[in-house]
């Protein structure tokens, strides 16, 4: 599986927002994508892929709970290895 981390965004409501891009060789099944937040894995439903299957070279956009809008706070994400981080609200 190879995931590219195209964009990380905070959104108002709190959440965030991963753009990735399947640069594979086959279309990805989004289910079978692991995501962890703060070193935690979430399960399939705390978080949201926008495509269920994401061919070759597509684009699709996973969106994951950070913090209260208002409240500051880092949040770091692991997207099948891929490490990233964010700082959102405040």
């Amino acid at each position: 599986m190879l995931i590219e981390v195209l964009d990380v965004r905070c959104l108002p409501d709190g959440n965030v927002e991963i753009i990735i891009m399947n640069s594979g060789v086959s279309s990805l099944d989004s289910s079978k994508i692991s995501v962890t937040k703060d070193g935690s894995p979430l399960a399939y439903g705390q978080f949201t892929i926008d495509k269920a299957r994401i061919e070759q070279g597509s684009v699709a956009t996973i969106k994951v709970p950070c913090t209260t809008p208002g409240i500051s706070k880092i949040c770091r994400y692991t997207i099948d290895r891929i490490s990233v981080s964010v700082v959102c609200g405040g």
